[in-house]
């Protein structure tokens, strides 16, 4: 009768296991994997906003994903568009973004057709490494390569002093 028990008891927790993996993909819905761009990143330049689910989303038109800029401004993007099989949302600026901090907004409807995923990252866009000193330095560089041609240049014969050039025609009279 123990053993019996043991068997009935171990035969619940295993159905009782399986069952907590089913109700848990059941309700589970899609959630941000990866971004382009990333949390906190500094791009130079940004064209596609990318947000890779863990789970197919559903064709949707509450599938959004805006940019706010840090004036509270919505800038303009495309349609979101889902690609990948479903996995990927993304959509394509309109406008690019000059210097400065943004926030990514999105809404992804989950493949269950219940779940909405809404979330958000901040991101900025920074100017080009070097650009700013690198013209200042080339611009003092060409500077200094112009007077030290002009002092080196090569100097062709002396016009004679012109007080000689009058002593030399008196003489010759």
């Amino acid at each position: 009768m123990r053993t019996s028990l043991r068997v009935v008891l171990a035969v619940l927790a295993a159905v009782a296991w399986c069952a907590s993996f089913g109700a848990t993909a059941a309700g589970a819905h899609s959630s941000l994997e990866e971004s382009s761009p990333t949390l906190d990143e500094e791009v130079v330049e940004l064209t596609t906003v990318t947000l890779r689910f863990g789970e197919p989303l559903i064709d949707d038109p509450r599938n959004l994903v805006w940019i706010i800029d840090a004036a509270d401004q919505t800038i303009s993007l495309g349609t979101a568009r889902l690609v990948e099989r479903n996995y990927v949302l993304e959509a394509d600026l309109l406008v690019p973004l000059s210097k400065g901090k943004y926030f990514v907004r999105y809404r992804a409807v989950s493949s269950d057709g219940d779940g909405l995923q809404e979330g958000g990252f901040s991101f900025s866009v920074v100017d080009p490494p070097g650009s700013g000193g690198t013209f200042v330095l080339l611009g003092i560089g060409v500077g200094a390569m112009a007077v030290v041609v002009f002092l080196l240049r090569p100097r062709g014969p002396r016009d004679p002093d012109p007080a000689s050039a009058i002593d030399e025609q008196g003489d010759s009279d």
